[in-house]
């Protein structure tokens, strides 16, 4: 990062840091609450889009606990570099900081799904040990669009297609994670930086085009940047559309689930209650429901494609009796009845 000395505070009327800051206002409470409410726990990694929020946030030193998690997946020298500079960077701006170690390299399975486990992991548990009700962490516009464009390859729908959340709870106990920079692109994320006289860190893995995610930044997204320099905040306010649009479908398949009769691992509908709503509402009711019955075992067997053939086969006029089977659920359809199950009557299929 450069000389810490060198390092200030955002201009009180910084255009960037003024966003930056409602939102985090917004999402820790709007003016509901007051500012001791809001403490939050700021994961700042080094690089520049974590150190720009850091920065628009450092006005507020009471409400903001700087966290920094070290991890194994690089060398030693360069995991503390990045420790030791953001430690001089919170000290700079009087900011707590506070830091936890974890293990990931050799733990089974992927590598990268493992330490943002473990990372949001030992936020939580920083966040708890500092009083902190929320921690907010660096995703910005651009990081949107990286994260739709992946989901588009993948064939995602509606609910991929909603991008990267504001705010969501880590663990069922809290805190709540917020994302108060997704309306800031990379780029104005880096000006900041800049205008406030701090050097980022670079993280090299970032650089390794093997991953999806960084071949799109690196190839993809300028070309998109080029033609027009919002479309990480166009995206970002697309997401926003699809999560109010997903919205009303998940309050209406509540709705439908709250009519179904229950009987321990089913969930049984009138299927002329069902015939008349949209598929879109069928499908999500269908996932609602295995979330209901058994936690959602089996969802990640369940593509849309399925759901949809489902959702079909509920709202046509045929009395044949239809039958979807997948792992240990089942969704029989006859006549009358829709029978949503888990348990020994499934069948893989």
């Amino acid at each position: 990062m450069g000389d810490a000395s060198c390092i200030r505070p955002p201009e009180r009327n910084d255009p960037v840091a003024r966003r930056v800051l409602a939102s985090w206002r917004r999402l820790t409470g709007g003016g509901r609450d007051r500012e001791t409410d809001r403490r939050t726990l700021v994961a700042c990694s080094g690089g520049a889009d974590s150190s720009a929020l850091l920065l628009a946030l450092s006005s507020r030193p009471q409400e903001v606990v700087v966290a920094h998690v070290v991890h194994d997946m690089r060398s030693s020298e360069e995991a503390l570099g990045d420790r030791d500079s953001v430690r001089e960077f919170s000290m700079a701006l009087g900011l707590g900081f506070v830091q936890r170690e974890i293990r990931v390299s050799r733990l089974e399975g992927n590598l990268e799904g493992n330490a943002r486990m473990c990372r949001y992991r030992a936020l939580a548990d920083l966040a708890r040990e500092q009083k902190c009700r929320f921690v907010a962490t660096g995703h910005h516009a651009d990081d949107q669009l990286e994260t739709i464009l992946m989901r588009l390859l993948r064939g995602a729908g509606s609910d991929g297609l909603r991008g990267i959340w504001p705010r969501r709870n880590l663990g069922r106990a809290g805190p709540h994670l917020i994302r108060p920079m997704l309306g800031v692109t990379r780029v104005e994320a880096r000006d900041l930086c800049d205008r406030c006289g701090l050097v980022w860190r670079e993280d090299a893995t970032n650089l390794d085009v093997s991953r999806v995610r960084a071949r799109l930044r690196r190839f993809v997204l300028p070309e998109l940047l080029a033609i027009d320099p919002r479309a990480g905040a166009h995206a970002a306010a697309s997401a926003e559309l699809i999560r109010r649009a997903g919205a009303v479908v998940r309050a209406r398949a509540r709705e439908m689930i709250d009519r179904a009769n229950r009987k321990q691992d089913k969930l049984i509908w009138k299927r002329s209650d069902l015939r008349g709503e949209s598929p879109v509402v069928l499908a999500e009711t269908i996932r609602r429901g295995l979330l209901d019955l058994d936690d959602g075992r089996g969802l990640d067997r369940l593509g849309h494609e399925t759901l949809d053939q489902m959702a079909r086969a509920i709202g046509e006029q045929s009395g044949e009796t239809t039958r979807f089977g997948w792992g240990e659920a089942s969704l029989a359809i006859d006549g009358k009845r829709v029978v949503l199950s888990v348990g020994d009557e499934g069948t893989d299929g």
